[in-house]
């Protein structure tokens, strides 16, 4: 069955994706250093708040994400969390109002930025120019100013579909998606894995006020605008 969805991204990667499709992409091996660089910060974390009751973290669960997170040998074995190197889609809005929230649409670089700034807004001191100088190119992808998030949203067919932890869809996966656009107006709660690139000219580009979505118009006609830079990995 054909089935629309969405996933989010940045502008920064938007001419990326114009030029090759939405693809998966590992950042943890795109960038070798961010796993490095994201459990240094939860140590230095660990170090200062060693004396605290208090989670340093943003939100509840935060510093158990990041550590799951800047654990390069962590796999996927709940169906809860996504194993990166690969594309997620949803066909949720609401569900995509939750990864619309992201600052730089990946995870990753979302998750690495707030230990960032969750370390370096309090303790603002020579360390973070060590620290800067140490991972350069990662400073410089959070460092970027003018981008957006961006929805990118497309027809699929449920056999271009995975589950999180791998498997395509069959019979019964199908019918219970059915069942949620019958019961829940269209709005089905699950994450999918892309088997395969969805190409630039099936895509189209919007984006996201509240839970408003806004077309842009087909990728493949959209001009980037020149105050977006882009960021190549």
């Amino acid at each position: 069955m054909e089935l629309v969805v969405y996933h989010v991204t940045s502008s920064i990667f938007i001419k990326s994706i114009k030029d090759n499709g939405l693809i998966g992409v590992d950042l943890r091996r795109k960038l070798p250093t961010l796993s490095v660089a994201m459990s240094e910060i939860i140590n230095i974390l660990d170090c200062k708040y060693s004396d605290s009751k208090y989670d340093w973290g943003e939100s509840s669960g935060f510093r158990d994400n990041c550590k799951r997170m800047a654990d390069t040998e962590y796999k996927n074995g709940s169906g809860q969390d996504y194993e990166y190197g690969n594309a997620y889609v949803t066909s949720s809005v609401s569900r995509l109002a939750i990864y619309n929230s992201y600052e730089f649409g990946s995870e990753l670089l979302t998750y690495f930025y707030r230990l960032y700034r969750c370390l370096y807004q309090k303790y603002c001191d020579e360390s973070k120019i060590i620290f800067d100088a140490k991972y350069p190119e990662l400073v410089r992808i959070i460092s970027v100013e003018y981008k957006r998030n961006l929805i990118l949203k497309a027809e699929v067919d449920t056999s271009d579909l995975m589950h999180d932890t791998g498997g395509h869809l069959n019979e019964k996966d199908i019918d219970y998606i059915q069942l949620m656009k019958k019961e829940c107006n269209g709005d089905v709660q699950r994450s999918y894995r892309m088997a395969r690139t969805l190409n630039p000219n099936e895509i189209e580009i919007m984006t996201m006020d509240g839970k408003m979505l806004n077309s842009l118009g087909k990728l493949l006609e959209y001009v980037i605008p020149d105050k977006w830079p882009q960021v190549q990995i």
